[in-house]
């Protein structure tokens, strides 16, 4: 009896061999879902995205309906702030949340010179304040898993030196109005160093071009150093955005960026409608709206636009 459970025992115990077996069978299976599970999520990532635009792009629409055109997107130079800039998807954010987040103001003038006393200001216990928050726009968009971030917010001080000028922070209000200039970011956030150990996860900004309806694009691409100012588009808009040092500096994809030359024409070949029998952009009556995508890279191919 004694040698029948003995030999039972042994009989129903794994060898070595079994059990490397079922480990590697394992190792398998999770090699070949693995890369499954990521593809799905980076779909349902783009697709978020896609839904995002779907809302900024209803956003623009009763901004046109109410001011009869689309807001601007040229760089501006904010000379109430030291001469610093503001870009293109500044300007969206401004436009879709308000400088503050309490929606936007009418009489805004893009930081240029000229802008009212009172506006922007917030505070509702000074007439300035509620003067400024009566006038204004209820938000066009409602930011549920993303936000509206300043840019040092997100960034560290040694990437907006790299592009010095750029308003990037909370500057005083008085003549002029606040400079606050946020942008928003994208769905696909990144856990980003801002100053040693203070990391904080945020997306991509998200940039924003306007069409210049008296413009054409005669060609394709514009010849290599040549103005872009009176493109349809112009990647001058937002090219601030394009410099930061996390945006442009990849050695995985250092033939595709949105930067010098040959970014710039990138940038045209890729808003280049192919399906029409001429050179002629996409959306050349509206405007172009572009996140970098997964990768957190202008110019590759996991971009996500309202176009494609």
């Amino acid at each position: 009896m004694l040698k029948y459970y003995k030999r039972l025992g042994k009989g129903n115990g794994f060898t070595l061999i079994e059990l490397l077996v079922v480990i590697a069978i394992i190792a398998m299976l999770i090699a070949i879902l693995v890369p499954g599970m990521r593809r799905v999520k980076m779909a349902a990532k783009k697709i978020e995205q896609k839904s995002m635009f779907r809302n900024i792009e209803i956003g623009l629409a009763l901004f046109l309906d109410e001011f009869d055109n689309y807001p601007d997107s040229k760089v501006v130079t904010d000379t109430d702030a030291s001469s610093k800039r503001v870009c293109g998807a500044q300007h969206l954010a401004e436009t879709m949340l308000g400088r503050d987040e309490h929606g936007f103001d009418p009489k805004s003038r893009w930081h240029e010179n000229g802008e009212p006393d009172d506006i922007y200001a917030s505070d509702n216990t000074t007439p300035e304040g509620k003067t400024s928050l009566a006038r204004r726009q209820e938000p066009y968009i409602e930011l549920r898993k993303t936000g509206a971030f300043l840019l040092d917010q997100i960034y560290s001080v040694a990437d907006l030196a790299a592009v010095s000028g750029m308003i990037t922070g909370e500057q005083p209000f008085g003549t002029g109005g606040t400079k606050r200039a946020p942008i928003i970011a994208d769905v696909f956030g990144h856990s980003i160093s801002v100053s040693g150990s203070d990391i904080r996860r945020a997306g991509t900004p998200i940039v924003y071009f306007k069409a210049d309806t008296n413009s054409r694009m005669y060609a394709k691409v514009p010849k290599a150093g040549a103005r872009t100012t009176n493109w349809t588009y112009d990647w001058a808009d937002n090219a601030d955005i394009f410099d930061l040092p996390p945006l442009k500096q990849s050695t995985k994809y250092p033939d595709h960026l949105y930067k010098g030359t040959d970014g710039i024409l990138k940038f045209y070949e890729n808003i280049t409608n192919p399906n029409v029998s001429y050179d002629k952009p996409y959306n050349s009556t509206s405007f172009i709206l572009i996140s970098a995508g997964w990768d957190g890279v202008f110019g590759t191919k996991d971009d996500v636009t309202n176009f494609d």
